[in-house]
This record gives C-alpha cells, sequence and structure tokens, in this order.
C-alpha cells in the first residue's frame, strides 16, 4: 500500500494509476452533467475534494498523469506566439439573408440546382461568438484553432482546454480522428459579472460579449483564458479520416450529442419555408431571454448527399445561408437627460433610461447626439421612446413611442448655458452642431485628457481607467498628464485609496514605466489635439521625425501632407500656441518622453503602398484597430470616410452606409477573405 500525505491528511492508494482513472471519469462525468446538460450530480464542496484529490495523486505519481485529465483545463504556461494552423477542410463563410423574399430567394435557387420540388434543412442559432475547429483523436483533445481567415487559424489548444463545457475525452463510438466545429462564447450573465469586477477594480469595461470571448480565447497565457467563463455550442463535423456514417447534417449532429458535445436544444429539422419563418418569428421574442448573444438563424440544407453536389461559391456554401436579424429596437422610458463633457470640451447629451434589455445586453444609458436632435425629435424627460442598438454601434434613441403620453408637468428641455464641470460660458459652434466649453482648467476635460492619453491605443497604459483616473485627480494625486510619471512617487498616498492594493500600484507602475517606449504616433494621438485622429498622427510622425519639429510646424508645411486639411493644420497650430500645452510639452521632454520615428522600410511596389483604405463593418479574424496597423506598416493609409480618393472600401459584417457610398463611386470593395488574401501574399 503507498501512502500519499497532502495538508497533514493521508491518502490511502491501493493503485494510483486505478484511482485516478476512476476520479477523472467521475469529474469528467460531473462536468459533463453540469456544463453541458445542465443537471448537476455533485456538490461544489464534493467536486472540489475530488478535483484536489486528483491533482495530489497527479503530482505525486506523474505517470498518472493523461492529457485528457480534467487538471489540464487549469491552464499552461505562457506561450510566445500562436502557431498556424491550416484547416484540413475550409471553414467557409456565410451568405447573408435580411428578409423572407432573399431566403426564398436562396432556396428556390438551391431547389433548381438539385432538380427536386422540396428537401428538409436545419434551422440553428447563429451565435454571436468566435468559431473554432477541434481534433479529436481516438477521443481524445488533441488539437483546436480559430477560424482565422477560412484557410489558416491560430492554434489555440491549451486555451480551448479550459472551457468546461468542451469534452477532452469522447463517449460512444466516433472516428479514429476527425474534427468538430463550433462557436466559442461568453454568456450574458457571466459577461455582466465580469465587466462588474472590472469596473470596481477601476478597468474599462468590454464592449461586448462577442469581443470579450475573442479577446480571451486569444490569450497567449491559457491560465487568463482559465479564469474567463467561456462556453460553447458545436455545430458541425469537419474533416474525418474515414467515411462518415451520416445521411444527414441533422444525424451528426445528434451523435455528437451522444459524444458528449454540447448542442443548441433550440435547433430545429423543417422541411418547408413556412416552418423556417415561424421559428425567425419565435426566436425573435424570445431572443432577449437568451444567456447568449445571437445576430440571426442559419438555415443548412440537411442531406450531407445534397450538400456535396450543392458545393460552394469562393468560400459561400450553396447549402447554407444565414438569416440576419434587423437592429432590435425596445420600447422604455426616458429617465433624464445629462450632459457629459469630453476632452474637447464638447457638451454631448445622453439619456439615462430605465433599464431595458436590447440583443441580450442590459442598456440604460444612450447617446441623444447633440442640442439639434434633441429638438427635433422634441424628446423630454419622462417620455417613452424607442431605443436601438445595432452591432456594436452605441444605443441611441431613434424616437418617440407612438404609446407616449405627456401630461401638464411635461416641458422642452433647456440646453445648459454654462459647463456642468467648471460653470464657464459654452460656445456654440454652429458650423459643427457642437456646444463647447473652452475652459482648459474644467476638471472633465482634464480628466477625459488624461484618460485619452492612457488608453490603449494612445500611450497604453493599462489599469489606469476611468475610475481610476477620476479618483486620483479627485484626491489631488494628479493634476494633469505629466503628473502620471510622478505616481512611483505617491505610494503610500495611492495605497490609502479604497480599491488601490500593492500588487496593482506595482502593475500600474509597470506599465506607467513601459509607456516611456512608446511610438512618436502614439505620443501625439495622445496629446489629444482636436480634429488629430491615429492615423493623421502617424502622417505627422512621419513627417516631422520628433515632437520638437511638429512644435514649430508652419502651416504651410502642414497642407503639404495627404490628408490634413486646412481646419485640421489651424488645430495643431492653435493647439501648441496655447502655453498649458507648451508647458505640458516641454515638461514631457524633460522626464525623458521625447520619441523619435523610425522609419520603416516598405516595399513601395506593394499593393497597399500610398493608396487610402476605408475600414467598415465588423471582422471575425481580426480587430479594426490591428487591420489599420498591418495596412499602415506596409504604406497604406487610413482614412474615415468614403471619397472619390479612396482606393479600397474593406467591408466586414454591417457596414452600414460606407458600402453604399462606395458602391456609388465605384471604389474597389474588397470583404475579409480576399483583404487576408492580399495581405498574405505582401508578407511572404
Amino acid at each position: 500500500m503507498q501512502i500519499l500525505f497532502k495538508n497533514n491528511n493521508f491518502i490511502n492508494i491501493m493503485n494510483p494509476e486505478k484511482k485516478a482513472k476512476l476520479l477523472r471519469e467521475e469529474i469528467n462525468k460531473a462536468n459533463k452533467l453540469y456544463y453541458v446538460d445542465n443537471s448537476p450530480s455533485m456538490s461544489d464542496q464534493e467536486w472540489d475534494k475530488k478535483f484536489q484529490e486528483l491533482i495530489a495523486i497527479e503530482k505525486e505519481f506523474p505517470e498518472t498523469k493523461t492529457t485528457d485529465s480534467p487538471t489540464q483545463r487549469v491552464g499552461a504556461s505562457p506561450a510566445k506566439g500562436f502557431n498556424e494552423h491550416k484547416h484540413l477542410l475550409p471553414m467557409l463563410s456565410l451568405g447573408n439573408a435580411f428578409n423572407e423574399i432573399q431566403i426564398r430567394d436562396w432556396y428556390e435557387r438551391v431547389l433548381k440546382l438539385l432538380e427536386i420540388e422540396n428537401l428538409d434543412m436545419v434551422c440553428e442559432l447563429k451565435i454571436d461568438g468566435l468559431a473554432v475547429s477541434i481534433f479529436y483523436e481516438n477521443g481524445v483533445l488533441t488539437k483546436a484553432a480559430t477560424r482565422g481567415n477560412g484557410v489558416i487559424g491560430e492554434e489555440v489548444t491549451e486555451n480551448v482546454k479550459t472551457i468546461r463545457s468542451i469534452p477532452l475525452t469522447l463517449n460512444g463510438n466516433y472516428p479514429e480522428k476527425f474534427e468538430i466545429r463550433g462557436e466559442v462564447f461568453l454568456p450574458l450573465s457571466k459577461f455582466k459579472k465580469l465587466n462588474a469586477k472590472r469596473e470596481k477594480k477601476g478597468l474599462e469595461s468590454y464592449v461586448n460579449p462577442r469581443n470579450s470571448a475573442s479577446g480571451s480565447l486569444r490569450q497567449l497565457d491559457s491560465n487568463v483564458t482559465s479564469k474567463r467563463p467561456l462556453d460553447m455550442f458545436f455545430y458541425s463535423l469537419g474533416y474525418t479520416n474515414e467515411n462518415s456514417n451520416f445521411s444527414s447534417h441533422w444525424e451528426s449532429l445528434n451523435m455528437m450529442k451522444n459524444w458528449g458535445c454540447k448542442i443548441n436544444d433550440l435547433s430545429k429539422k423543417v422541411n418547408s419555408l413556412e416552418e423556417i419563418f415561424g421559428i425567425i418569428k419565435n426566436i425573435e421574442k424570445i431572443r432577449s431571454d437568451l444567456d447568449y448573444a445571437i445576430d440571426g438563424l442559419v438555415i443548412k440544407v440537411d442531406s450531407l448527399h445534397y450538400q456535396n453536389i450543392l458545393g460552394h461559391v469562393g468560400r459561400e456554401p450553396r447549402w447554407a445561408i444565414a438569416y440576419k436579424f434587423p437592429a432590435e429596437k425596445q420600447e422604455t422610458i426616458l429617465r433624464k437627460i445629462n450632459i457629459n463633457v469630453g476632452r474637447t470640451g464638447a457638451i454631448t447629451p445622453w439619456a439615462d433610461l430605465e433599464p431595458v434589455v436590447i440583443d441580450g445586453v442590459t442598456i440604460s444609458k444612450a447617446t441623444l447626439h447633440n442640442r439639434e436632435e434633441i429638438i427635433r425629435k422634441d424628446l423630454r424627460e419622462g417620455d417613452r421612446v424607442i431605443v436601438q442598438r445595432a452591432g456594436d454601434v452605441i444605443p441611441q434613441v431613434v424616437k418617440i413611442s407612438k404609446n407616449n403620453i405627456r401630461n401638464n408637468s411635461s416641458k422642452s428641455f433647456i440646453f445648459p448655458r454654462k459647463c456642468p464641470s467648471c460653470d464657464s460660458n459654452l460656445i456654440n459652434d454652429e458650423q459643427n452642431a457642437i456646444t463647447r466649453c473652452i475652459d482648459h482648467s474644467c476638471p472633465d476635460q482634464i480628466i477625459r485628457t488624461i484618460e485619452h492619453f492612457a488608453s490603449k491605443v494612445a500611450m497604453n497604459i493599462e489599469g489606469f481607467g476611468k475610475k481610476i483616473i477620476e479618483e486620483f485627480y479627485k484626491s489631488k494625486i494628479i493634476h494633469n498628464i505629466t503628473d502620471i510619471y510622478d505616481i512611483k512617487n505617491k505610494k503610500d498616498q495611492i495605497l490609502d485609496l479604497s480599491n488601490m492594493g500593492e500588487k496593482k500600484f506595482t502593475n500600474l507602475v509597470n506599465s506607467i514605466n513601459n509607456s516611456y517606449h512608446q511610438p512618436l504616433e502614439k505620443l501625439i494621438f495622445g496629446l489629444g489635439i482636436l480634429g488629430v485622429g491615429s492615423e493623421a498622427s502617424e502622417w505627422l510622425a512621419r513627417k516631422f521625425k520628433s515632437i520638437e519639429n511638429l512644435i514649430n510646424a508652419t502651416e504651410d508645411e502642414l497642407l503639404k501632407i495627404d490628408g490634413i486639411g486646412e481646419i485640421v493644420a489651424q488645430s495643431i497650430i492653435k493647439y501648441f500656441l496655447i502655453d498649458e500645452n507648451k508647458i505640458l510639452l516641454e515638461q514631457l521632454i524633460s522626464i525623458g518622453i521625447n520619441p523619435v520615428y523610425v522609419e520603416q522600410e516598405i516595399e513601395i511596389n506593394n499593393v497597399f503602398y500610398d493608396k487610402n483604405f476605408v475600414i467598415t463593418g465588423k471582422f471575425e479574424s481580426f480587430s479594426r484597430l490591428e487591420l489599420e496597423n498591418k495596412i499602415k506598416y506596409l504604406g497604406g493609409k487610413i482614412t474615415s470616410s468614403v471619397s472619390k480618393n479612396t482606393n479600397f472600401l474593406i467591408a466586414g459584417e454591417s457596414p452600414g452606409s460606407k458600402l453604399k457610398n462606395a458602391q456609388k463611386l465605384s471604389i474597389n470593395i474588397v470583404d475579409e477573405n480576399e483583404i487576408l488574401s492580399m495581405l498574405e501574399i505582401e508578407e511572404k
């Protein structure tokens, strides 16, 4: 008999390998019942006890540890970078339909191609997450990868192993080696809790569950991923090394469920368009009650034989289509009209709403744009209004509800004449329909300016979000941007604050120290010069090479830069004439923040060099910022609006009006797959 001591207790182990195997089976079964079947069989205390016992055995007897052990879900050492994974079968993109007519057109095309009169189909919810491919060999999870560009993705095996609804081992009979595909997502309830924790720590809230899921899965440190409550629905088989025994997609879904894979229970098999339209109406009714975000319905031909006959055009299968839901609108009460003071002094009204759930997200605030918008819509406090949230767009008040009833106390909103932050007189910028505070000592402007300077797209000072900045400013720890670099000398004062501990302080100081090494264009953008965005900052850095040269630039020199117009040029000149800004820059330079632009060697005959690109919509393979940086690296320019000078419009999902403008001007339009191919060619 072998005796294993653990925390001054001992465990009798007749056969460590047999005991470890039994514990793995019990824990894996409990995980499936809890995370997949939603039918818990074991208390948390009992699960923890078995899990700790397994950890102890595997530590004492390393030979008992297996790759499919539930202890492998806690994460591995940080990776240096993701390896590329070439999909054995391409992960295709779906064509979109936005109404019943387009669904009918697709259905009739399919029938015509197959020369049949009707066929079975499968309807599945279109989960708003991240597509992944998972390989199993002899029933054990061996590899996982993101969709990437549909042909090449990133290997994220260790991260995927941390997701408890994904089985590390399968049940029953399965092919020797095969692939299953699905969508990783962040449940809305968990997303809300995650943001609450971040807000409590003074960190910025995540924008939406989809981006959070994508960012969590693509962490180089899988220990970080293991702390994110990710989930997954499986939706199809991919590659298999032997002929499939299935004749239909519906059969394969049911078999995946038998193997222990989590399948969405709202998937339905149908054989008519009327059933599909009925499902769409039903899903639209219950959509707000779901604990995960969806943006549509996927309709697939059920017969695998028919799928093979239909094939695909480009990277879109003929045998499937995605119906996209229109932007969801909800009715609620406009409780109060508030005023926000931005970093440039712009006065922006926003609505405090009676909380309402839209696209699975609780909305309690919405933009009201400007004074003219409030007047045009005649919005008043207490009105019943229609609110809309489309994709990642900030919620907005669309109009007054037809159910709105006003009483005698209802009054038109009177826009303030004095700044709510500093009480100085406000100025109306009629040309840009903006009301502005021009007092540079305005507390709200200073706080927003510091927040902008520290943001990820500027000096990237992690852990220095809005709430901490406000607390530091109100506690007189910081008064301006340069005070950030004196934070390390105010440790005792900072540790007395409510949410700041030793570790958090150390991380913040390290992040501040790292900001010394940010490139010139990041510093220029971080200054928050009116009209100077990230792309203009890049042009200015490339032209003037240093902050001193930019300070001394003339209007004529600025106007020679392609993309800099008269208004922006004058804004830059005006910024450097203000005494407070001169002092700020002198102080930054004196403490060592004075980067010099380093010219990158660019192959001038590539397709991106000196071309103007506009980006619109959402992308699965990269963020907008990542795409912008790649294009800039290759010598391209990013502009915010479509014009006759635009060379390419890169259109993702939900592209909006920019796509229509590009079509009118006959601009080259490329989708996600095409831009990935262009980048791949230039990066070889």
